[in-house]
């Protein structure tokens, strides 16, 4: 039996498994890099680019041209990086995407666009990581002409997901540190987008660790806002909270945590608390450990007013005390989860009415603990 292999190469099958082979081996050249091994890693770069040439118009193989461009600017090829991601950045500007007939058009759009509906700059989310991998070779001057391009292309375009792609820019020129753009581009959405992309700025300040930034930026989302995206606020803070802890970033995290209103957000003070449980007793002396489980206790406790979200962080916190070896102290805990989530099934069978003022308190409350 006769296989045709060029049939076999632009089946999605092989496509993919190219793309992800690519990848990869990317991994795998940064990995000889970080052993000293320049050369063996230029060399698997080499291969890896190659393997590139004939999808680059697709957004996940450019992902991984622009994570090959900075491994050869890691290994000292800062002149290679340059001329591939201005290779990049060139094919893209030649697409032409009025006049691409239809299947043109769903193999390089992959997802940017549905079939057949016009005007829709396709090659933005292109652009967008192109952008970074410039930034992240130190060319943020690159990086800003080529997000400002973005910018103006999906200003001057209608097109279904438009709302999206702002949001999407404004974190694009957060990551690269050019802040007052990211507000511009947050300014250009309604007011309950316009929250939504905020927040999605200072999540990002957060995974550069710039806590303090993210907290002034999600901060400055006033109350004049529409009510219904208070609960975006709230949890834009509990991610914000939640990379905090994971980096060990403590006081940060109780911090951003203390601040988080519950009464919009069932679990944003929960999902950070147990987050931060888990890292101090992976990490820290079982003294420190023990002072931050204290002040996790203290906070569920007085500030979650969700009480099945209550019920399982003091659970929790009882399995970590437990872990240090401090059975008494886990066994109290677990006791008071148990009276807590009895009294739950207790305040569902008062009638509707009772139930509601009850839970109109701040707890703990004397009715229903």
């Amino acid at each position: 039996m006769i296989i045709c292999l060029s049939k076999i190469k632009k089946t999605p099958f092989v496509l993919s498994n190219r793309i992800k082979n690519v990848s990869a081996l990317a991994k795998v050249a940064s990995q000889y890099a970080e052993l000293g091994q320049k050369a063996k890693s230029e060399q698997i770069l080499n291969r890896c680019l190659q393997l590139t040439q004939s999808d680059k118009y697709i957004s996940d193989q450019v992902e991984n041209i622009v994570k090959i461009a900075v491994s050869y600017a890691n290994i000292g090829q800062q002149d290679k990086a340059v001329e591939i991601l201005d290779s990049s950045f060139g094919a893209v500007q030649l697409i032409q995407i009025n006049n691409i007939p239809k299947p043109i058009l769903s193999e390089i759009a992959i997802g940017y666009a549905k079939l057949g509906q016009k005007n829709k700059p396709l090659q933005t989310p292109i652009l967008f990581k192109i952008a970074i991998g410039y930034a992240k070779i130190g060319q943020k001057n690159k990086a800003l002409q080529i997000l400002n391009q973005a910018f103006q292309q999906i200003k001057t375009n209608e097109y279904a997901w438009k709302t999206e792609q702002f949001s999407q820019i404004a974190v694009k020129y957060e990551e690269i540190g050019f802040h007052q753009q990211a507000l511009e581009a947050a300014k250009m959405l309604g007011a309950p987008e316009r929250v939504r992309a905020l927040v999605a700025v200072a999540v990002e300040d957060a995974e550069q660790s710039q806590y303090d930034l993210a907290i002034k930026n999600i901060k400055s989302i006033g109350n004049h806002y529409p009510h219904e995206v208070r609960p975006d606020k709230m949890n834009g803070l509990s991610q914000i909270a939640m990379k905090a802890a994971s980096a060990g970033q403590y006081e940060q995290a109780f911090k951003i945590i203390e601040s988080i209103d519950d009464d919009f957000c069932g679990d944003c003070i929960a999902k950070p608390l147990i987050k931060l449980v888990n890292k101090a007793t992976r990490t820290e002396t079982k003294d420190q450990a023990s002072q931050l489980l204290h002040k996790a206790l203290s906070i569920a406790q007085f500030n979650i007013l969700n009480q099945p979200e209550r019920v399982g962080v003091l659970a929790e916190v009882a399995n970590h005390y437990a872990q240090l070896g401090q059975q008494q102290k886990a066994s109290e805990i677990l006791a008071q989860a148990l009276k807590t989530g009895e009294d739950i099934t207790i305040v569902k069978r008062m009638p509707e009415n009772m139930s509601v003022i009850f839970t109109r308190f701040k707890y703990p409350c004397p009715h229903i603990r």
